[in-house]
Protein backbone atom coordinates (compact mmCIF):
# COMPACT_ATOMS: atom_id res chain seq x y z
CA UNK A 1 0.00 0.00 0.00
CA UNK A 2 2.71 2.48 1.24
CA UNK A 3 4.57 1.20 -2.18
CA UNK A 4 1.94 2.07 -4.35
CA UNK A 5 0.84 5.45 -2.75
CA UNK A 6 4.57 6.25 -2.89
CA UNK A 7 4.05 5.77 -7.19
CA UNK A 8 1.21 8.11 -7.45
CA UNK A 9 1.93 10.29 -4.88
CA UNK A 10 -0.31 12.66 -7.70
CA UNK A 11 -3.85 10.95 -6.35
CA UNK A 12 -5.72 12.42 -3.56
CA UNK A 13 -6.12 9.03 -1.83
CA UNK A 14 -4.06 6.09 -0.99
CA UNK A 15 -3.69 3.04 -3.23
CA UNK A 16 -5.58 -0.09 -2.20
CA UNK A 17 -4.18 -3.53 -2.91
CA UNK A 18 -8.02 -4.72 -1.92
CA UNK A 19 -6.46 -7.86 -0.19
CA UNK A 20 -7.69 -7.17 3.37
CA UNK A 21 -11.36 -8.22 4.33
CA UNK A 22 -13.62 -11.20 3.93
CA UNK A 23 -15.22 -12.64 0.60
CA UNK A 24 -18.84 -11.72 -0.25
CA UNK A 25 -21.07 -11.31 -2.83
CA UNK A 26 -20.61 -10.61 -6.19
CA UNK A 27 -22.13 -6.72 -6.80
CA UNK A 28 -21.84 -7.14 -10.26
CA UNK A 29 -19.66 -4.02 -10.61
CA UNK A 30 -17.74 -4.94 -13.83
CA UNK A 31 -14.07 -4.61 -12.31
CA UNK A 32 -13.24 -8.43 -13.76
CA UNK A 33 -14.36 -7.26 -16.76
CA UNK A 34 -12.45 -4.42 -17.49
CA UNK A 35 -9.78 -5.99 -16.17
CA UNK A 36 -9.73 -9.57 -17.99
CA UNK A 37 -6.85 -9.03 -21.24
CA UNK A 38 -8.99 -11.91 -23.00
CA UNK A 39 -12.72 -10.30 -22.36
CA UNK A 40 -14.30 -12.75 -20.59
CA UNK A 41 -16.71 -12.45 -18.38
CA UNK A 42 -15.08 -13.61 -15.38
CA UNK A 43 -17.93 -12.84 -12.49
CA UNK A 44 -20.83 -15.23 -14.67
CA UNK A 45 -17.91 -18.01 -15.16
CA UNK A 46 -16.96 -17.86 -11.32
CA UNK A 47 -20.88 -17.89 -10.42
CA UNK A 48 -21.31 -21.53 -12.94
CA UNK A 49 -18.44 -22.72 -11.84
CA UNK A 50 -18.94 -22.02 -7.69
CA UNK A 51 -22.04 -23.45 -7.82
CA UNK A 52 -20.97 -26.91 -9.81
CA UNK A 53 -22.94 -26.02 -12.70
CA UNK A 54 -20.12 -26.50 -15.45
CA UNK A 55 -21.37 -27.49 -18.60
CA UNK A 56 -21.40 -26.31 -22.09
CA UNK A 57 -22.96 -22.47 -20.77
CA UNK A 58 -19.39 -21.93 -19.20
CA UNK A 59 -17.52 -22.39 -23.34
CA UNK A 60 -19.88 -19.75 -24.65
CA UNK A 61 -18.61 -17.51 -21.96
CA UNK A 62 -15.14 -18.58 -22.57
CA UNK A 63 -13.73 -20.15 -19.81
CA UNK A 64 -11.29 -21.83 -22.29
CA UNK A 65 -9.92 -17.83 -23.07
CA UNK A 66 -9.14 -17.24 -19.64
CA UNK A 67 -5.32 -17.43 -18.90
CA UNK A 68 -4.96 -17.65 -15.20
CA UNK A 69 -3.94 -13.94 -14.91
CA UNK A 70 -5.73 -13.82 -11.68
CA UNK A 71 -6.37 -10.18 -12.54
CA UNK A 72 -10.11 -10.53 -11.95
CA UNK A 73 -9.38 -11.65 -8.69
CA UNK A 74 -7.34 -9.21 -7.29
CA UNK A 75 -9.59 -6.03 -8.55
CA UNK A 76 -12.49 -7.70 -7.27
CA UNK A 77 -14.12 -5.39 -4.12
CA UNK A 78 -15.99 -8.60 -3.07
CA UNK A 79 -12.74 -10.67 -2.78
CA UNK A 80 -14.48 -13.34 -5.17
CA UNK A 81 -12.08 -15.75 -5.64
CA UNK A 82 -12.79 -15.56 -9.38
CA UNK A 83 -9.77 -17.05 -10.86
CA UNK A 84 -9.58 -20.13 -8.87
CA UNK A 85 -12.82 -21.01 -9.76
CA UNK A 86 -12.27 -20.56 -13.42
CA UNK A 87 -9.17 -22.79 -13.17
CA UNK A 88 -11.39 -25.02 -11.39
CA UNK A 89 -14.16 -24.90 -14.27
CA UNK A 90 -11.81 -25.46 -16.68
CA UNK A 91 -10.17 -28.19 -15.20
CA UNK A 92 -13.72 -30.41 -14.30
CA UNK A 93 -14.36 -29.36 -18.15
CA UNK A 94 -11.14 -31.22 -19.44
CA UNK A 95 -12.23 -34.36 -17.23
CA UNK A 96 -15.34 -34.50 -18.74
CA UNK A 97 -13.99 -34.89 -22.27
CA UNK A 98 -14.12 -31.04 -23.51
CA UNK A 99 -10.85 -30.10 -25.21
CA UNK A 100 -9.11 -26.71 -24.71
CA UNK A 101 -9.35 -24.27 -27.78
Amino acid sequence: NAFLSALFSNLSSNCDTNVHGEERPCISCGYCEQACPVDIFPHLVEQYTAKSNVDDELIRYGIFDCVECNLCTFVCPSKRPLGKHIKQGKQFLMNKGYAVK
